[in-house]
């Protein structure tokens, strides 16, 4: 008998989840100067990085999936390469959602729709029209079991754009313009972050995403960056400070501290004991304390006094 789990089955090296990089604004900026508008990159680059769309989702986004009078993208479906076919399936955990666009964003569908409305007069027969057949596989010749759709990401005339593209882009951002780190997932984890940072709500932030529970968005997607932690410096600093809390120190050089003991105990109980005492002086912390010779103040029948000041 086997007994389960083998400790063949436990790898040496534990296993490390990869750590997903913030593209900085300047990258963003390289990367989207390099991959303009009208590549056949834009579009998935753009619905990640302002929409947090995956990478299957993007490329299944239809033009019936948008509200352009409402400002709605509805994520319905994702596409998946299942023995060389382009198949629709349901998005990951089943995260069906709305996703309010922004307006700069819902110009640039906009502007595409119109272009490739005019695109698919011209060409007229020569546009290649897709259809999604009775097994959800995207194909360009239907019959009367398939119905037709209208992809977002097409080409001028009308073929798919599949996702295999991405492979180029993300090698280009590599070796090109030097962001090794960088993938799809990347614009994704960074949509999160830039709303973290900007204190939109986390509930809010987790349905965008698209997350099968708040945890995921807490763990993956919360932690702090410089600027977060620089936001809760702010926060501390604005609040109200209360005077009763505060100590009123005095200003530098003009403290004198005088000490007197609280038990007598701590006073030389016979003369001999303080037998060649002489008075010195030593540091503590930035406070010079002077000692006066305990002696004379026997005599003198008095407690020491302890005087101390701040070294200049």
């Amino acid at each position: 008998m086997v007994k389960l789990p083998s400790p063949r089955a436990t790898p040496k090296t534990p296993t490390r989840k990869k750590e997903r990089e913030i593209v900085t604004l300047e990258a963003w900026e390289r990367i989207i100067t390099r991959f303009p508008y009208g590549h056949s990159c834009y579009i998935p680059l753009m619905l990640a990085y302002r929409c947090g769309l995956r990478l299957g989702e993007a490329y299944a986004v239809m033009w019936d999936d948008i509200d352009f009078e409402n400002g709605i993208l509805k994520v319905k479906r994702q596409v998946q390469n299942i023995d060389g076919f382009w198949i629709f399936c349901n998005p990951k955990y089943d995260s069906f959602r709305d996703i309010r666009l922004d307006n700069f964003m819902l110009e640039i569908l906009q502007k595409t729709k119109r272009q490739q409305d005019r695109a698919r007069l011209y060409y007229d027969e020569y546009y290649t029209r897709l259809y999604e057949n009775s097994e959800h596989q995207i194909v360009s010749e239907g019959d009367e079991t398939c119905e037709e759709i209208r992809l977002i990401n097409v080409r001028e005339n009308g073929t798919y754009i599949q996702p295999r593209t991405m492979q180029h882009c993300s090698r280009v951002i590599h070796y090109e313009l030097g962001y090794m780190n960088f993938d799809f997932h990347s614009l994704r984890h960074t949509h999160t972050t830039m709303l973290l940072e900007n204190e939109a709500n986390i509930k809010d932030v987790q349905h965008r995403l698209g997350h099968k529970n708040i945890q995921v968005t807490l763990e993956i997607y919360a932690h702090l960056t410089e600027r977060m932690q620089d936001r809760s410096v702010e926060i501390l600093n604005q609040l109200p400070v209360d005077n009763t809390c505060t100590p009123n120190l005095p200003e530098k050089g003009t403290e004198t501290v005088n000490f007197t003991p609280k038990s007598a105990r701590l006073l030389p109980q016979k003369p001999n004991e303080i037998k060649g005492l002489q008075q010195r002086e030593f540091e503590v912390g930035v406070q010079s304390i002077i000692f006066y010779p305990i002696k004379q103040l026997w005599k003198a029948k008095k407690e020491p006094q302890i005087s101390s000041s701040f070294l200049k």
